[in-house]
């Protein structure tokens, strides 16, 4: 866990599918963080304000987008953009999206409801997103957003939004 100087990466951990898996996501975070030789610390949802990593990202509990594609996010915002933003639907070979019947007619409907919500997305449902740590101050500003609400306001507030193709399993 982070020491008292500012952590490296503020990890929030986003309810959902993936209540029953958070110990075992802390684990492999744990094992992650410390071989990157990364400071970091783990906040609940309600705590996103609060953050005080370089970097904070928001990650499903439930092991779907394996924690190592967090450098694929942190890269692109050192690349320049503000929220780098995981994607399952974006096409590239690097990526194995394994997804169930179920998740893909639940996605196919959803991306069908959310059109237009974030402009330039393909998936703006995607539970893996990273905020440059002034970005999350300004985007999430004392309240929890779902990824479709962080991602919208993240646009109308001017910031460089980024999606990344991720690794996917249900």
């Amino acid at each position: 866990m982070a020491d008292a100087a500012t952590p490296f990466l503020s990890v929030v951990l986003v309810p959902g599918h993936g209540k029953k898996n958070t110990a075992e996501f802390l684990r492999r975070a744990a094992a992650y963080f410390d071989l990157k030789k990364w400071s970091w610390e783990i906040l609940p949802p309600e705590k996103i304000a609060s953050a005080r990593g370089k970097y904070v990202l928001r990650a499903d509990a439930g092991l779907r987008v394996p924690i190592k594609e967090a450098d694929l996010l942190i890269a692109a915002i050192d690349s320049g953009c503000d929220v780098a933003a995981g994607s399952r639907r974006m096409s590239d070979p690097r990526c194995d999206v394994q997804r169930s019947l179920g998740g893909r007619l639940a996605g196919f409907f959803l991306h069908f409801l959310d059109r237009g919500s974030v402009k330039g997305m393909q998936d703006a449902r995607c539970p893996f997103q990273c905020f440059r740590l002034e970005a999350a101050q300004a985007v999430f500003q004392g309240s929890f957003l779902s990824e479709v609400q962080a991602l919208s306001l993240a646009q109308k507030k001017g910031l460089r939004v980024r999606e990344i193709a991720v690794m996917w399993k249900d």
